[in-house]
């Protein structure tokens, strides 16, 4: 037994005190990063957190609320200790192009895949999308840039590819 802190007329022991303020505010940090809950037609427990702007989810397989939260705890743990924790900057498109036409040599691919992939580039490289960075590009950047089809579609001085695309079919 620990020291014992007289508080009113019952004293208390300090080391299973602390435990517990310990227990109750790891318990609360852990509420506050971990989100667990159950689905409507499953019986496991499920957690979703964020780590560094990555989103983690998915089923603890366990169907008592403890055990989940423990399997949860550990599963925020190992997110923690696998990302990075300095964040870097996306490459831009043209930056992480010379990767991937890298990767693309050495990829066990069929020619006409390659071919194809190489052909993607070719038409993207002359438009402006090629210096947004790569966690920016989605699809509103892409259909803000209607003159990204147009560029593409006169590339290949294909009428009938520039009124398809032009039509948005």
């Amino acid at each position: 037994m620990g020291p014992r802190i007289p508080c009113g007329s019952d004293a208390i022991d300090l080391n299973s005190w602390m435990r517990s303020a310990r227990n109750a505010s790891v318990r609360a940090a852990m509420e506050k990063l971990v989100k667990l809950f159950k689905k409507q037609k499953s019986r496991f427990y499920w957690y979703d957190f964020t780590v560094r702007g990555h989103r983690y989810r998915g089923s603890t397989n366990e169907t008592k609320a403890v055990r989940a939260s423990k399997v949860a705890s550990l599963k925020l743990a190992e997110a923690i200790e696998n990302s990075d924790p300095l964040p870097r900057k996306s490459p831009v498109l043209l930056e992480f192009s010379r990767r991937f036409l890298q990767w693309l040599d050495n990829a066990s691919k069929e020619d006409k895949t390659k071919i194809y992939y190489r052909n993607g580039w070719r038409l993207l490289r002359v438009t402006a999308i090629v210096g947004v960075r790569l966690d920016q590009i989605t699809t509103d950047v892409v259909d803000s840039q209607g003159h990204l089809r147009i560029q593409i579609a006169r590339s290949e001085r294909c009428g009938a590819c520039f009124t398809r695309q032009k039509s948005g079919s």
